[in-house]
Protein backbone atom coordinates (compact mmCIF):
# COMPACT_ATOMS: atom_id res chain seq x y z
CA UNK A 1 0.00 0.00 0.00
CA UNK A 2 1.71 3.30 -0.72
CA UNK A 3 1.52 6.34 0.83
CA UNK A 4 -1.31 7.52 -1.44
CA UNK A 5 -3.54 5.04 -0.25
CA UNK A 6 -3.34 6.42 2.94
CA UNK A 7 -3.23 9.80 1.54
CA UNK A 8 -7.16 9.42 0.26
CA UNK A 9 -8.21 8.02 3.36
CA UNK A 10 -7.27 10.67 5.56
CA UNK A 11 -5.08 8.63 7.96
CA UNK A 12 -2.46 11.04 6.80
CA UNK A 13 -1.56 14.50 5.62
CA UNK A 14 1.08 16.12 3.82
CA UNK A 15 2.55 19.44 4.86
CA UNK A 16 4.67 21.18 2.11
CA UNK A 17 7.90 23.51 2.86
CA UNK A 18 7.77 27.00 2.77
CA UNK A 19 9.50 27.57 -0.05
CA UNK A 20 10.30 29.01 -4.13
CA UNK A 21 8.57 26.45 -6.46
CA UNK A 22 11.47 24.90 -7.36
CA UNK A 23 12.75 24.78 -3.92
CA UNK A 24 9.85 22.82 -3.15
CA UNK A 25 10.69 20.75 -6.05
CA UNK A 26 13.57 19.71 -4.23
CA UNK A 27 12.45 19.06 -0.89
CA UNK A 28 10.00 16.28 0.42
CA UNK A 29 6.86 16.84 2.12
CA UNK A 30 6.28 15.91 5.94
CA UNK A 31 3.61 13.39 6.62
CA UNK A 32 1.84 13.45 9.66
CA UNK A 33 -1.07 11.15 10.97
CA UNK A 34 -4.23 12.76 11.32
CA UNK A 35 -4.73 10.73 14.03
CA UNK A 36 -1.95 11.20 17.32
CA UNK A 37 -3.48 7.70 18.62
CA UNK A 38 -2.36 6.19 15.69
CA UNK A 39 0.92 7.90 15.68
CA UNK A 40 1.91 6.70 19.23
CA UNK A 41 0.91 3.00 18.18
CA UNK A 42 2.93 3.00 15.79
CA UNK A 43 5.67 4.79 17.87
CA UNK A 44 4.71 1.84 20.42
CA UNK A 45 5.06 -0.80 17.59
CA UNK A 46 8.25 0.30 16.26
CA UNK A 47 10.02 0.59 19.29
CA UNK A 48 10.04 4.11 19.38
CA UNK A 49 8.47 4.61 22.47
CA UNK A 50 11.47 3.89 24.39
CA UNK A 51 13.40 6.75 23.81
CA UNK A 52 13.09 9.48 26.01
CA UNK A 53 9.83 10.90 27.97
CA UNK A 54 10.70 14.49 26.18
CA UNK A 55 11.29 12.97 22.50
CA UNK A 56 8.57 10.67 22.61
CA UNK A 57 5.92 13.35 23.67
CA UNK A 58 7.73 16.29 21.48
CA UNK A 59 6.79 13.71 18.71
CA UNK A 60 2.89 13.38 18.95
CA UNK A 61 2.85 16.84 20.26
CA UNK A 62 4.01 17.72 17.15
CA UNK A 63 1.71 15.37 15.55
CA UNK A 64 -0.94 16.56 17.41
CA UNK A 65 -0.45 20.31 16.49
CA UNK A 66 0.13 19.33 12.65
CA UNK A 67 -3.25 17.81 12.81
CA UNK A 68 -4.91 19.99 14.91
CA UNK A 69 -3.82 23.09 12.35
CA UNK A 70 -5.40 20.78 9.50
CA UNK A 71 -8.55 20.07 10.95
CA UNK A 72 -8.87 23.76 11.71
CA UNK A 73 -8.19 24.83 8.35
CA UNK A 74 -10.65 21.63 6.73
CA UNK A 75 -13.62 22.27 8.90
CA UNK A 76 -13.92 25.76 8.93
CA UNK A 77 -12.42 26.44 5.64
CA UNK A 78 -9.94 29.67 6.49
CA UNK A 79 -7.95 30.50 3.92
CA UNK A 80 -4.57 30.05 4.93
CA UNK A 81 -1.51 27.41 4.50
CA UNK A 82 0.46 25.00 6.47
CA UNK A 83 4.05 24.78 5.58
CA UNK A 84 7.80 23.87 6.91
CA UNK A 85 10.70 25.61 7.95
CA UNK A 86 12.97 23.71 5.36
CA UNK A 87 15.83 25.80 6.38
CA UNK A 88 18.12 23.46 7.64
CA UNK A 89 19.70 25.39 11.03
CA UNK A 90 17.42 27.29 13.16
CA UNK A 91 14.08 26.31 12.12
CA UNK A 92 10.22 26.07 13.59
CA UNK A 93 8.04 23.22 13.41
CA UNK A 94 5.32 25.04 11.10
CA UNK A 95 4.53 28.50 9.46
CA UNK A 96 1.12 29.42 9.18
CA UNK A 97 0.87 31.74 5.61
CA UNK A 98 -2.60 33.70 5.58
CA UNK A 99 -4.47 34.94 2.76
CA UNK A 100 -3.14 38.26 3.64
CA UNK A 101 0.72 37.06 3.38
CA UNK A 102 1.31 37.65 6.97
CA UNK A 103 3.22 34.24 7.89
CA UNK A 104 2.96 33.03 11.31
CA UNK A 105 5.56 30.81 13.14
CA UNK A 106 5.14 28.09 15.25
CA UNK A 107 7.53 25.99 17.85
CA UNK A 108 6.27 23.00 19.30
CA UNK A 109 8.05 20.87 21.87
CA UNK A 110 8.48 19.47 25.21
CA UNK A 111 10.83 21.32 28.00
CA UNK A 112 11.99 24.54 27.99
CA UNK A 113 11.35 26.44 25.05
CA UNK A 114 13.00 29.90 24.76
CA UNK A 115 12.25 32.79 22.51
CA UNK A 116 15.77 32.51 20.44
CA UNK A 117 14.03 30.08 17.84
CA UNK A 118 11.06 31.68 17.49
CA UNK A 119 12.34 35.04 17.34
CA UNK A 120 14.85 33.82 14.62
CA UNK A 121 12.16 32.74 12.44
CA UNK A 122 10.20 36.14 13.29
CA UNK A 123 13.10 38.02 12.11
CA UNK A 124 13.45 36.04 8.43
CA UNK A 125 9.55 35.67 7.34
CA UNK A 126 8.92 39.30 8.87
CA UNK A 127 6.30 38.26 11.10
CA UNK A 128 4.10 40.68 13.41
CA UNK A 129 4.17 37.44 16.44
CA UNK A 130 5.10 34.27 16.76
CA UNK A 131 3.59 31.19 19.08
CA UNK A 132 5.08 28.76 20.95
CA UNK A 133 3.06 25.50 22.21
CA UNK A 134 4.47 23.77 24.95
CA UNK A 135 4.24 22.51 28.78
CA UNK A 136 6.32 25.59 29.84
CA UNK A 137 3.46 27.17 31.24
CA UNK A 138 0.22 26.58 32.76
CA UNK A 139 -1.76 29.99 31.08
CA UNK A 140 -1.41 31.66 27.89
CA UNK A 141 1.34 34.18 28.30
CA UNK A 142 2.12 36.86 25.96
CA UNK A 143 6.38 38.32 26.23
CA UNK A 144 6.78 40.83 23.86
CA UNK A 145 5.18 39.65 20.54
CA UNK A 146 6.03 35.83 21.35
CA UNK A 147 2.53 33.90 22.56
CA UNK A 148 3.19 31.07 24.54
CA UNK A 149 0.39 28.50 24.90
CA UNK A 150 0.03 25.86 27.16
CA UNK A 151 -0.50 22.09 25.42
CA UNK A 152 -4.10 21.98 27.40
CA UNK A 153 -4.86 25.00 25.54
CA UNK A 154 -4.08 24.59 22.37
CA UNK A 155 -5.77 21.06 22.46
CA UNK A 156 -8.91 22.54 23.41
CA UNK A 157 -8.87 24.89 20.51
Amino acid sequence: ISKYHFLNAHLIFSVDPYASISKRNRHPREYYFLSTQMKACICQLSGQSTQSKGDYFGLLLENHAAASLFMMKEKTKRDFGIFYDARKKTNVDFLINTIMGDVIPIEVGIGSKNKKQIKNAMNKYNSEFGIVISNKTQSIIKDDDVIFLPIKTFSLM
